[in-house]
This record gives C-alpha cells, sequence and structure tokens, in this order.
C-alpha cells in the first residue's frame, strides 16, 4: 500500500498532478506488476472522504488492472461515508482480480 503521494510519484512512477485520476491509477499498476514481476496485479486510488480530493468528490475511485501484459483502469462512484467507501472499493477491487483470473 502507498498511501503517500512522495511514494506514488517517486516510486510508482505517477506523472505530476492530480493522483485521484486515470493516469495515476494505471501509472500505479504498471509500475506495481514491473516492480514485483507479478502477472496481475490491482492499484486503487480514489477519496475515500469526508472532504474531496484533487478536485474529485467523496466516493470517487480510480482501479487499475495488470493482467496479460497491459494495464486497464476504470472509475467507480461509491456512496456513503469514508468506511463505506473503503469496503466498496476493496470488495470492487477483489472483483476485478477474480475476473482477470477467469
Amino acid at each position: 500500500m502507498a498511501y503517500a503521494s512522495s511514494v506514488k510519484h517517486g516510486l510508482l512512477q505517477v506523472p505530476d498532478g492530480p493522483v485521484v485520476s486515470e493516469p495515476s491509477a494505471r501509472a500505479m499498476v504498471t509500475s506495481v506488476a514491473e516492480l514485483l514481476g507479478a502477472d496481475l496485479a490491482v492499484a486503487v486510488t480514489g477519496a475515500g472522504g469526508p472532504q474531496s480530493q484533487d478536485g474529485q468528490p467523496p466516493g470517487t475511485v480510480w482501479f487499475g488492472v495488470f493482467a496479460d501484459g497491459s494495464a486497464r483502469t476504470e472509475l467507480r462512484h461509491f456512496d456513503g461515508d469514508p468506511g463505506d467507501v473503503v469496503e466498496a472499493t476493496t470488495a470492487h477491487a477483489l472483483f476485478l482480480l477474480e475476473d482477470a483470473l477467469r
């Protein structure tokens, strides 16, 4: 897990700019797969709330999935308090991993 923006920008090669974004999710999942030599990886970046982050409202979550040698991204919006957003995000990340294994 890399919560700090400095880790995301440094180690995971997230480009300058908002962290809650499609380019960030793509960079994070690609970098993680490369660093770990993984065939399958998932990355998540979002605004859990209660405040917005990077101009994105609470519940905005970008997912990155690396499988079959390439990365794809997906945007989701979840309702609820921060705990609800984290729970929904975790469940969806696991779904994406399971789906990639099929």
